[in-house]
């Protein structure tokens, strides 16, 4: 099984490649504006990495008993003999041995350097996390009355509980985190000062929208997903775009509401996010150059623009 990493690697590494690439192609190329699609299709291209496992059946083999040992008959006219002799490396009970001991003593260094790899990544993953615990402060809760007010209107809608806090901050945000064991959502206070009403709303509406979908938790598994292919960065590319398309999902969410100013001023308050933001958190991609223009250019291109049939 071991000997067998390297080729299944290399095997399931040209097939993450060419689906990535066929992936990015085909969906600029039709211009798939859902978001689950998107989110649907890079989770495919990431579970190719997982493939490389060998499936193995492992059937427990008896030599056969002496008295069965000659068998002896005449076949198309001539007498043959069939003599059954265990094989050397059936143990004297019959059954095959195990080889976990020699395998253990002669692990190939592509493999150590894969388990290695794949060790260091995941602990880095954890130190990002750590270190998001200590840059994001607990913050403080809104002293505005309004603001006070538009919070708990938009958690009482979402039926999220108390486990959701929102709390304003010197420079982060907006987010929203888990901090065991609930959940925050933090904006710059600056921010919220030259924010009015109804952009206040829709940030606020934006990110309880990943909590209710599970954002976070989904990003974490997509990170589980890729660690097979730690080394490939078409990989890490698949997880930035999934990432990407839950900010597109949760940007719909805002501006299908009934409020139809939403279509036209929450760009613009996403234009005051990216021009306020400091410096984004360990693997945050929302308030990126990159991505920010794509949402942006997403919500204001008509619909007409942008969908073909598929």
């Amino acid at each position: 099984m071991i000997d067998s990493i390297a080729p299944a690697l290399l095997r399931t590494t040209l097939c993450t490649i060419l689906s990535a690439a066929l992936a990015t192609l085909l969906l600029g190329t039709m211009r798939v504006r859902s978001p689950a699609v998107h989110r649907v299709v890079w989770t495919l291209v990431l579970l190719q990495g997982w493939a490389f496992f060998p499936i193995v059946l492992e059937l427990p083999i008896r030599a056969a008993s002496d008295s069965a040992g000659d068998v002896s008959g005449i076949v198309g006219g001539s007498e043959t003999s069939i003599v059954s002799r265990p094989s050397p490396d059936i143990a004297s009970n019959g059954v095959v041995p195990h080889a976990q001991s020699s395998v253990a003593r002669n692990l190939p260094w592509y493999a150590l350097l894969w388990i290695g790899g794949t060790a260091i990544v995941t602990l880095c993953f954890i130190r990002k996390y750590t270190a998001m615990l200590h840059l994001v402060p607990l913050g403080r809760a809104p002293s505005n009355p309004q603001w006070k007010k538009e919070w708990e209107s938009i958690a009482r809608a979402s039926k999220l509980g108390a486990a959701t806090q929102f709390r304003l901050t010197d420079a982060f945000g907006p987010l929203c985190c888990f901090v065991p064991f609930f959940y925050l959502v933090l904006a710059p206070e600056r921010l919220w000062l030259t924010l009015d009403r109804h952009q206040r709303v829709a940030i606020l509406r934006h990110e309880l929208a990943h909590l209710r979908r599970r954002d976070l938790w989904k990003s974490a598994a997509i990170r589980i997903l890729a660690l097979p292919q730690w080394f490939n960065p078409l990989a890490w590319k698949a997880v930035r775009a999934f990432d990407e398309a839950a900010e597109w999902a949760c940007d719909d969410q805002v501006i299908n509401t009934r409020n139809a100013d939403y279509r036209t001023s929450y760009p613009k308050t996403l234009l005051k996010i990216a021009e306020s933001a400091s410096v984004p958190l360990p693997g945050s991609v929302a308030v990126r150059g990159g991505v920010m223009t794509r949402r942006i250019r997403r919500i204001v291109h008509p619909r007409f623009m942008e969908d073909t049939k598929m």
